[in-house]
């Protein structure tokens, strides 16, 4: 998709992006179809929840990209960086009516190329076994399986650890 940009968003210090992305993030993450595969609990994500996530991202390592396209927000992705811990990809969700657009693809590679050019080696990524439109994402862009938890949400899906060579 040629007019999409990607960008990091600053939503502690930076009030259109804390609007913007905070109104994209509870849209996307609440959707019918991506909460499920969004939320370890089954709830909806609330705003209050997700602004004390913005406020504290610098805290815990969290970045927040989003995918731009004809100026609308198409999606985001939420990743944590840290020296000890590595590099994981917490989510990415994107507007309903952008799937299949290579949104989620260019995200990822993008998070895939901050990784490598900040040094380092792996990208991990929690999916639940039955995303299968996100496994064939991963799977598609290098991912392999590396872990299993059992039962990790309210209905007994289990959830995959998958890691990427940077």
């Amino acid at each position: 998709m040629q007019d999409m940009v990607i960008h990091e968003c600053f939503p502690e210090v930076d009030e259109e992006d804390l609007e913007q992305l905070l109104k994209a993030y509870l849209r996307i993450w609440n959707s019918p179809e991506n909460l499920r595969f969004l939320s370890f609990t089954g709830l909806p994500f609330e705003a209050s929840g997700v602004s004390a996530w913005f406020s504290s991202r610098i805290n815990e390592g969290v970045h927040y990209y989003a995918a731009s396209i004809g100026g609308a927000l198409g999606g985001i992705a939420v990743v944590r960086m840290d020296r000890i811990r590595g590099v994981e990809l917490l989510g990415i969700g994107v507007e309903p009516e952008r799937k299949g657009q290579g949104v989620g693809t260019a995200l990822i590679e993008h998070v895939v190329s901050v990784a490598r050019d900040q040094g380092f080696r792996a990208l991990e990524a929690l999916v639940f076994a039955d995303n299968v439109t996100m496994l064939r994402l991963l799977l598609s862009l290098s991912f392999i399986p590396v872990d299993m938890e059992h039962h990790r949400r309210p209905d007994g899906a289990d959830l995959l650890r998958m890691q990427r060579m940077v």
